[in-house]
């Protein structure tokens, strides 16, 4: 992990325990929503946990070179539960979870 400052390491570490199952449930969002709220944190901050956290996802699934549908699942659950927009997504695994396999 790079130099963080103590908000950082603290959103990774909720990052990490909210995205463990790999779903995000209400009351996570509302976690996830109070610590935004709560800890004001310049948005180059935010990006740089967020990218460390996709990236290091996506190194995880994509590590066998397959995305099985309950990967891609989790992809989506991380995508939508940081509300992340397409341009913030790997390319490579932004196809992985919007290309149904054949």
């Amino acid at each position: 992990m790079p130099e963080w400052t103590q908000a950082q390491q603290d959103l990774a570490a909720l990052i990490d325990r909210v995205f463990a199952d790999g779903k995000v449930d209400d009351s996570e969002r509302e976690e996830l929503s109070g610590f935004w709220a709560k800890r004001q944190m310049p948005l180059k901050e935010v990006r740089a946990v967020v990218d460390a956290f996709v990236e290091r996802t996506w190194g995880q699934v994509i590590s066998d070179g397959v995305v099985t549908p309950a990967e891609r699942e989790r992809l989506w659950a991380v995508v939508d539960g940081l509300h992340l927009p397409e341009s913030v997504v790997p390319e490579a695994m932004w196809r992985a979870i919007t290309t149904k396999r054949k």
